[in-house]
């Protein structure tokens, strides 16, 4: 079959055989791509026993003892895909129809072979990673584009994903008044839908996805509630389990809703494969439940608006998360119910920032964006900031908290634009220092006028303009009330020269330095 998520020289010899690159192959499917529903079944790690944890992995406690010295020197780019160096590319040159085009997501695949990217025009793009000592490559094409009918909620690799097992090579996504797709990353084909459906017996779509940490189970986040699809019976089979119960009180005659309020923005599945998963929502709480049952574990409430993105250590001993419109991420010990750490970025939108965290180590990294255009990659065994130093900040001027981590290990600044999204290499160390990055977010045109704009005095042109900013999307100048003649050719000069503000992708790679 035409190669699109591994190499070549990785998949194997039956595909390899099935044609020559740059042609579809018209042989039988590959095993696990018929229509039977045990055709969907995935490869299932069994579960593995409990370890204990290395050293630097943590105690009891939660310190995180003693470790190598490793410090990141420095990051150089590997590849960068932007709007102008693929412009001749045909299914990246369909953004120059569009404006405010950008991207939203990245993801490195679980073999560490491709990269998973999710854009405002409702297109999931895969790329080839090159191998690793090939220097700068010239910018790539997608090897594979998936568009799907709405825009582009959450999506998530499967965690087992193998480029050798042609089954495992999946991926799910979710998009507005759609069911949850199960993609092909080799041939782009739809594998399976798992429907979800309302009260009115219709069609409603998945807010975050996420696959169970042994792989064997979809989670899907809803407005107060998740469903739980098995992956191996595609369909509209699954469980549905609230979130939220009803508690009524006898002696005040009044009810109150107890659990985890609003809308599940975010879910993660242990990797521990110790049967449990973590639910964000925008009413800016988190919780863990127990997959069996679905019993509640602990709750964790720190954030003051809406919790966009929460992450496991490999070891399921800690959680990451991160909300909208707060600078602040958290670090819990999942094992006292208490946190660890703060660490400081900048995001004053309610754009999603994703993180992540190293798995070789043990989670010893957390990567993150920021919204004026930095990559952060702090060292999560670094000690905390001093109690006594409360005036520390992030050079702009806003006073940090006294226990806020604002000194990353490394910081890649410049990139030009919000970097809304971060994914280590699954083998992130010294022997693959690679991650990736996108960058982009929504450009709105301002106009600004004043009251007296309406009473049609156009003539003074030096005069100062004042008073209230409205948003208009519309390139016209004669639409909505009048501007004054300086407004109207600014906005004119601004028509003939509106950017696509599609930004860029890039894979870094990073210098170790030290022994570690």
């Amino acid at each position: 079959a035409r190669h699109h998520a591994p190499r070549m020289d990785v998949v194997g010899a039956e595909c390899a055989a099935a044609g020559k690159p740059g042609e579809e192959h018209k042989g039988p499917a590959p095993e696990g791509h018929g229509d039977q529903p045990n055709d969907y079944a995935l490869a299932q790690k069994p579960k593995d026993e409990a370890t204990v944890p290395a050293e630097g992995q943590g105690d009891a406690s939660g310190n995180m003892g003693a470790s190598s010295p490793v410090d990141l020197e420095r990051a150089e780019t590997v590849f960068k895909v932007t709007q102008e160096s693929c412009a001749a590319e045909s299914a990246v040159g369909e953004r120059a129809s569009r404006t405010n085009n950008f991207l939203k997501g990245v993801l490195y695949s679980p073999d560490g072979l491709c990269i998973l990217s999710n854009s405002n025009d409702n297109r999931l793009r895969l790329y080839e990673v090159p191998a690793l000592g090939a220097g700068k490559v010239p910018p790539p094409t997608p090897a594979l584009v998936v568009k799907e009918p709405g825009t582009v909620y959450d999506l998530a690799w499967y965690p087992y994903m193998n480029s050798n097992d042609p089954a495992s090579c999946v991926f799910v996504s979710t998009c507005h008044k759609n069911p949850t797709h199960l993609w092909d990353a080799f041939t782009g084909k739809l594998r399976a839908t798992y429907r979800s459906y309302d009260h009115a017996d219709e069609i409603t779509a998945a807010l975050s996805v996420a696959f169970s940490g042994d792989g064997s189970k979809l989670i899907c986040g809803f407005d107060r509630h998740i469903r739980i699809f098995d992956i191996a019976n595609p369909g509209r089979d699954y469980v549905t389990r609230a979130l939220v119960k009803t508690v009524h009180n006898k002696a005040t005659r009044k009810r109150r809703r107890l659990g985890q309020k609003g809308l599940i923005s975010c879910i993660d599945g242990s990797p521990h494969y110790d049967g449990m998963y973590a639910c964000g929502s925008y009413a800016g709480c988190t919780y863990i439940y127990e997959e069996k049952s679905g019993k509640t574990i602990c709750n964790l409430e720190a954030h003051s608006k809406g919790v966009t993105q929460v992450k496991f250590a490999p070891d399921a001993t800690r959680l990451w998360t991160g909300g909208r419109k707060d600078d602040i991420l958290i670090e819990w010990d999942l094992r006292m119910l208490k946190i660890l750490k703060r660490y400081f970025r900048r995001c004053n939108t309610n754009q999603k920032y994703y993180l992540d965290v190293s798995r070789p180590d043990n989670g010893r990294y957390l990567i993150t964006g920021t919204q004026d255009g930095n990559v952060k990659i702090f060292d999560t065994t670094a000690p905390s900031p001093d109690v006594k130093d409360s005036t520390q900040g992030d050079g702009s001027g806003d006073q940090m908290d006294h226990d806020v981590l604002t000194t990353p290990a490394l910081e890649l600044t410049g990139m030009g634009d919000a970097v809304n999204g971060v994914s280590f290499h699954p083998s992130f160390s010294k022997e693959n220092p690679l991650f990736a990055i996108c960058t982009g977010e929504r450009k709105f045109w301002l106009d600004s006028f004043n009251d007296d704009d309406e009473e049609g005095d156009e003539g003074d042109d030096n005069k100062t303009i004042t008073g209230k900013v409205r948003v208009n999307l519309d390139a016209s100048p004669t639409e909505g009330k009048s501007l004054s003649s300086a407004a109207v050719n600014d906005r004119k000069t601004r028509q003939n020269q509106k950017p696509i503000a599609f930004n860029a992708l890039a894979l870094f790679k990073v210098d170790f330095a030290g022994k570690g």
